[in-house]
This record gives C-alpha cells, sequence and structure tokens, in this order.
C-alpha cells in the first residue's frame, strides 16, 4: 500500500508542485482495496503499519507523508514519473474545451 500511495502523490505532483505538507486524497479505503486489490481489512492494518512507523497519516481525505525517505525504503519505490515530459500539458487557466 505505501507503493501505491508513493505512485499516486508522484503523479500528483507532475502537476502540482505544491504537495509537502500533504494531499487532498478523497479515497475510500474501499477504493484503495479495489485499486491494489487487497481486501479493506488488509488496507485498514497497511495505513495502521505506515502510521505506527511514522511513514504516513491518513485522515479526514488527507494524506500527509511523514517521513518520505523511509517510506520509499520500506516500499521499495523506484519513481518512474519524475522524469515524465509534461511541457505539452495545458497550462492552468488557459485550457480550451472546445467551447466559445
Amino acid at each position: 500500500m505505501g507503493h501505491f500511495l508513493f505512485t499516486v502523490i508522484s503523479r500528483l505532483r507532475l502537476t502540482d508542485h505544491d504537495t509537502e505538507n500533504g494531499h487532498y486524497f478523497p479515497l475510500t479505503q474501499s477504493d484503495v482495496a479495489d485499486a491494489t486489490g487487497l481486501t479493506n481489512v488488509s488496507v485498514s492494518k497497511a495505513a495502521s503499519v505506515l502510521r505506527e512507523k511514522g511513514f504516513a497519516h491518513w485522515s479526514n481525505r488527507r494524506l500527509t507523508i511523514l517521513d518520505e525517505t523511509r517510506l520509499v525504503e520500506f516500499a521499495s519505490f523506484i519513481n518512474r514519473y519524475e522524469n515524465i515530459d509534461i511541457s505539452w500539458f495545458p497550462q492552468p487557466g488557459r485550457l480550451h474545451l472546445g467551447r466559445s
């Protein structure tokens, strides 16, 4: 689950550079269970382990990474997103949806 959470965070950081103090995380435990193929109980236990180890805190639709370095190591996470070219993404506020 730590790997999943860090994957989501890494992708958020591509476009939102102000994510150091936490992230809006509207997914429920059921959503995370569905996305990872785990049970709700497994997700709950994994969230407790991440909190107890001081890696992350997930509560009230907010995910806060408390110790990024240790979480990356614990989850054996390799950030495959940090070098993605997003220069072609529309600039915020300049998205044109084809409407007049």
